[in-house]
């Protein structure tokens, strides 16, 4: 597997066929080891000088984020590979990220942090990952403003939409109690969320009880399936894929 130039690296190249080869050529080799779908690009803005993972990003910048972005999404998805673009949104720094809360007023939201996924989503990128933080105070991957009303209803998103690390509200619902988890599940479930990736609370079985108590109903669980395997077929993976 080779080691690619940097997001940042490749950014400050300003050239939009080195972008899109670097992201083909990634794209190929995740399809050759029989990867199905990548966790990236990363398209938060890099707005903390120190940030753990800046070198990820593309810049400072909503427009050459945006531009970045796409063309990196097109890069690996042209090989029949799904990109995951994250972390929606709102997550600009390494320290306390599970637990900050960024408070954006809407038109801000909109022009900087949003831009770049909405430039992706526009241009088809099959599937998003939350945030761990809270954005205007509702946790990102809970957010039924963020993963329904704007992702799906505003900006047309048909893929999934999964969660960062055990990133389904840290505090309070991955409590020790199954209240407090079911009331975690049935907030990110109904908020939009399709997929928990390890460690959060659907991975204990409570995303089943959730469904059995009627907190979440049976057509939401069928319509979060749904929007996984959306991209599967869309990108032809059930024939022929490695």
């Amino acid at each position: 597997v080779t080691a690619f130039p940097t997001g940042m690296n490749a950014a400050q190249t300003w050239d939009r066929d080195l972008m899109y080869e670097r992201a083909r050529m990634m794209g190929f080799e995740f399809r050759k080891c029989g990867v199905n779908g990548v966790f990236g690009p990363i398209v938060n803005m890099h707005r903390i000088p120190h940030g753990g993972r800046n070198w990820e990003t593309f810049g400072a910048d909503p427009y050459l984020m945006g531009e970045a972005g796409v063309l990196t999404v097109q890069g690996i998805q042209d090989n029949g590979v799904i990109a995951g673009i994250k972390h929606f949104v709102g997550n600009e720094q390494e320290t306390n990220r599970r637990y900050s809360n960024s408070i954006i007023d809407q038109r801000t939201l909109y022009e900087v942090y949003m831009y770049p996924f909405q430039k992706t989503v526009k241009a088809g990128v099959g599937a998003m990952m939350g945030a761990y933080n809270l954005i205007n105070n509702t946790y990102a991957c809970m957010s039924n403003d963020l993963n329904n009303r704007i992702l799906r209803q505003q900006w047309g998103f048909r893929g999934f939409v999964m969660t960062d690390w055990n990133a389904i509200a840290p505090i309070p619902f991955t409590g020790t109690t199954q209240q407090q988890r079911l009331a975690g599940i049935t907030m990110a479930a109904n908020g939009g969320m399709d997929m928990s990736l390890p460690g959060d609370i659907w991975t204990k079985g409570d995303l089943a009880s959730a469904i059995n108590s009627g907190s979440v109903s049976v057509a939401q669980a069928r319509l979060m399936v749904t929007r996984i395997m959306t991209p599967y077929y869309l990108f032809g993976q059930d024939s022929g894929y490695p």
